[in-house]
């Protein structure tokens, strides 16, 4: 009976062993962390997987080539399974289905079941093709379940299919030295997109759709290059800068109130010396090119600025509505309590006002009720 126990217990501890160091090899590979790069995912443990697609940039009709790689660092045989499927926006070759896989043509899911002797590595790969390049969503994802034993874990990889964009650039062409400009890209074609822009007269810089002013008149060649992750293209357009006098501004607040300080906002151009009139329409006038003034009567005024200079001059007219601001009353408490909200109300003779609580910590409340913390 001795005898029987010993040569049951010899075969049952190595069983127990495998059992464990399979375990083992499951769990360790079940919580080693995950790295993602765009088109390659990685498992790193006992048994390393790791899935790329490569090139991960291609256009539609080009190969990429989908490989799935298994390396057994363990001492025991690994045998795993790895469940994915192919996008429908893709082809393949069915004489490239690697040994060891089931594969669903309905579907396009298909199944590896590589066994992997310790110190070895498999490798599945799969060359694909792009029928199409989606214009609108040009990046796809291929998912997959990695299992062993027990433990199951997830890899995805990312190729984008696309073509190259095509670009004009938009704005106005004809302008004044000085006068803010803001150029557009028009661009069509898959993302994303980066720009480019040299502007002719040795500046030089990456934006999109930069607003900008020119200090010299003359005929500028701007050059806009986009980029996708396909490559970039180019495109020109002249634009004129005109020495000649351009009247132009606005208003910090375009519905001032009486006795409001208002900022004129000059955007004006032209080759200096520049000289400046401002006729605000009530009998004052000023002379720089920027500035503050109050109007003491409600109602419409004509504001006028005249811009100088040796090239002529150049006059821009509008009308401004100054009204009466709404009467408030606030109702607050002179006291407040650590950690308890704090409450107000105001109350205007205007419906339409908006009102606006400045906390004094940084934050703004908006609404006519006040409830902070």
């Amino acid at each position: 009976m001795l005898r029987k126990r010993r040569e049951f217990w010899g075969l049952f501890v190595p069983f127990l062993a495998l059992l464990a160091l399979a375990l083992f090899n499951s769990l360790a590979t079940a919580f080693s962390p995950v790295d993602a790069v765009d088109n390659e995912d990685t498992i790193a443990g006992l048994v390393d997987v790791s899935m790329i697609i490569n090139p991960a940039i291609t256009t539609a009709g080009e190969e990429v080539v989908l490989e799935i790689r298994a390396t057994n660092r363990g001492t025991v045989v690994a045998n795993i399974v790895i469940d994915s499927a192919v996008p429908n926006s893709v082809t393949y070759d069915t004489r490239h289905i690697p040994a060891s896989t089931t594969f669903n043509f309905q579907t396009n899911a298909f199944s590896w079941q590589p066994s992997i002797p310790a110190g070895e590595t498999r490798t599945f790969t799969l060359p694909l093709r792009a029928a199409v390049a989606d214009i609108a969503n040009p990046f796809s994802t291929i998912e997959a379940t990695y299992r062993y034993g027990l433990i199951s874990d997830q890899l995805s990889a990312e190729f984008w299919v696309g073509v190259l964009p095509t670009a004009e650039i938009l704005g106005n062409t004809d302008i004044s030295v000085g006068q803010p400009l803001q150029l557009f890209a028009d661009i069509s074609g898959p993302g994303p997109f980066s720009q480019h822009w040299d502007l002719g007269d040795g500046r030089n810089f990456r934006a999109d759709d930069p607003t900008l002013s020119y200090a010299r008149a003359g005929n500028y060649d701007v050059v806009l290059e986009v980029s996708n992750p396909l490559g970039s293209v180019k495109t020109t357009r002249t634009i004129t800068i005109k020495p000649d006098p351009v009247a132009l501004f606005s208003l910090d607040d375009p519905t001032p109130a009486i006795d409001q300080e208002i900022t004129f906002l000059n955007q004006s151009g032209g080759e200096g010396p520049l000289e400046f009139e401002w006729d605000f329409g009530d009998g004052v006038k000023a002379f720089i090119r920027q500035p503050i003034h109050q109007f003491e009567t409600i109602g419409q005024h004509a504001v006028t600025l005249t811009v100088t200079n040796k090239f002529g001059s150049s006059t821009t007219a509008q009308p401004i509505t100054v009204g009466e601001a709404p009467q408030m009353e606030l109702i607050l408490p002179s006291d407040a309590v650590m950690g308890e909200p704090l409450l107000g109300l105001v109350r205007s003779d205007d419906d339409s006002a908006e009102f606006s609580w400045d906390m004094g910590d940084g934050h703004i409340v908006d609404g006519n009720k006040l409830r902070y913390t």
